[in-house]
């Protein structure tokens, strides 16, 4: 309760003086005998302020805490008012905040999931009077690597399409191929076991863009455009705990090698047609045909993981066949692994190597006779290697 009370002339009256004349009590109380009441009291003090405290109450502490009671309604009024206000203006944008965090929440990033990285790599070297000496050379490969993945409840859909293509040339010499590659991978799954187990279908297909030479005493053609080309068809089990990850095993598996121009002669001599090595037989086919065709089991591992450490990217493809019907225990191996070290969005060091054993190519060497002509001879199969590093260019588009 205020000590002090302000009189309409503004000047101030001590509360204790007027409790010292006597009692004021609630409205309607007496005051004790032989002592002024609380109105005698503020009547003698001033007779304004009296009229003021005759409107309102009886007595000045009815007053003091009718006045009280007023600053406290008007406090807690104003406390209501603010959260008032505040559920209001929470309640006017809390809808839109909601509604965007919803959207941003459910907007949907669809089933497919399709992207790429293209790179080029360039090295070159150069001498000028260079005492030591040496070869100018100059080397360029591109790389391209699209996927388009398809995820659903029920199902899955990974395919890979892998293209590139390399030149190099020494000094004067003409431009050789350092790379060349189409292959193409499709695998479908139906889930079977909690979307990490499905039943699955395979296909896969491989060939080059341009003609490849071997080099050597005689400059030999032994491969171009589908000759040859692989194509794998399979049934089987992939196991796909994670989307980096994949292992495809396949109890039934059709492999057909294709060779477009098997006719043509590229070792040997032309006057004995039967001792001479074809297109055809260089790669395993019958002398005369088209296509080979194998049946037996496969398998597929695919690892393919982003940011294995920081600003590296990891590959890994290994594709196993054997042929169930002719020596189940020569297995064929296709793998291959690189590493993407990202300096930035737009500069890469690639890092790729390629090993492949097929029991159906022989390795076939070139000798010369004792009456100084050129010969070739068949030699078992051999692991086949090529290594590619580069520093260039990227571009990282899609998911």
């Amino acid at each position: 309760m205020c000590r002090f009370m302000v009189r309409p002339d503004g000047g101030m009256v001590d509360t204790r003086d007027l409790k010292s004349l006597g009692h004021c009590g609630r409205a309607g109380s007496s005051p004790a005998s032989g002592t002024k009441g609380c109105k005698d009291v503020l009547v003698e003090a001033h007779p304004y302020f009296f009229a003021f405290v005759e409107t309102k109450h009886n007595c000045l502490r009815c007053v003091s805490r009718n006045i009280l009671k007023k600053n406290n309604n008007r406090v807690f009024f104003m406390n209501i008012s603010k959260t008032i206000w505040t559920v209001c203006i929470i309640g006017i944008f809390c809808p839109f905040v909601l509604a965007q965090e919803t959207a941003v929440q459910e907007e949907p990033s669809g089933p497919w999931k399709v992207g790429g990285n293209a790179s080029f790599t360039f090295n070159q070297i150069s001498f000028k009077n260079w005492a030591a000496g040496g070869k100018n050379s100059v080397s360029g490969t591109f790389l391209n690597k699209i996927t388009a993945n398809y995820k659903s409840e029920s199902a899955t859909w990974d395919n890979t399409l892998d293209l590139g293509y390399g030149l190099m040339k020494y000094s004067s010499e003409d431009y050789q191929k350092s790379e060349d590659k189409i292959f193409l991978q499709s695998i479908y799954g139906y889930d079977a076991a909690k979307q990490k187990l499905f039943y699955s279908a395979s296909f896969d297909f491989k060939t080059q863009f341009a003609k490849g030479y071997k080099y050597g005493a005689d400059t030999v053609l032994v491969s171009k455009g589908f000759a040859p080309a692989y194509l794998n068809l399979s049934l089987g089990m992939l196991y796909k705990p994670a989307d980096w990850f994949s292992f495809y095993l396949s109890p039934l598996t059709a492999r057909f090698t294709i060779v477009s121009d098997c006719d043509r002669v590229i070792m040997g001599d032309p006057n004995a047609p039967e001792s001479n090595t074809t297109l055809g037989t260089y790669y395993g086919l019958d002398r005369g045909d088209n296509v080979r065709s194998e049946y037996g089991a496969s398998a597929k591992l695919k690892i393919d993981k982003k940011g294995i450490v920081k600003n590296v990217d990891f590959y890994l493809r290994a594709d196993l066949f054997s042929n169930l019907t002719d020596h189940p225990e020569h297995i064929d191996v296709d793998a291959e692994t690189g590493l993407n070290l990202n300096v930035n969005d737009w500069l890469t060091a690639v890092v790729k190597v390629n090993l492949l054993f097929d029991d159906d190519i022989k390795y076939v060497e070139s000798y010369t006779d004792e009456n100084g002509d050129v010969q070739s001879r068949k030699r078992g199969a051999r692991v086949q290697c090529k290594e590619l590093f580069g520093f260039g260019l990227q571009f990282k588009w899609g998911k």
